[in-house]
């Protein structure tokens, strides 16, 4: 293994930044086995990023549904004065926009998810936010959240 690790680093000219070795929970009772690159230990990481997606050691969704969350929200911030509440645009233009951007962002590799209640709860309530940003539509007006969306 530490032969093929040491091909692997010269190949890909891997960055100390990068040199981090995945830990699972079950694992951590056992004996970790030690790997070097370049007489550097490789330290040991609960997280990491592939592909775009927060890949962690117990599994859960809730690093990766925040991550998309902060995205989208970014998205939505940058675009809310020009678009979201500007009122010389129509609500089929801002929806447009929004479908486009704000809810790719939010969905991104959702594909691979295996979401529970409070993972849909989380997209749910940034969703419905947006959706009464766009809408003008504020706490005192008592509308439900089904006729909002």
């Amino acid at each position: 293994m530490q032969s093929l690790l040491n091909t692997l680093a010269q190949d890909c000219s891997l960055t100390p930044k990068r040199r981090k070795s995945f830990t699972s929970p079950k694992i951590r009772r056992c004996p970790q086995p030690t790997f070097y690159i370049s007489r550097d230990q490789l330290g040991l990481t609960e997280q990491f990023t592939y592909l775009g997606s927060i890949i962690t050691s117990t599994c859960d969704l809730i690093a990766e549904i925040q991550r998309c969350v902060n995205l989208a929200s970014a998205s939505f911030g940058s675009l809310s004065k020009r678009i979201f509440t500007n009122r010389d645009l129509s609500t089929h233009t801002k929806m447009a926009v929004y479908n486009a951007i704000c809810v790719s962002t939010l969905l991104y590799a959702c594909e691979g998810w295996t979401p529970y209640r409070r993972h849909i709860r989380a997209l749910e309530a940034f969703h419905i936010r947006c959706l009464q940003t766009i809408l003008h539509v504020h706490w005192w007006d008592e509308i439900p959240q089904v006729e909002i969306t």
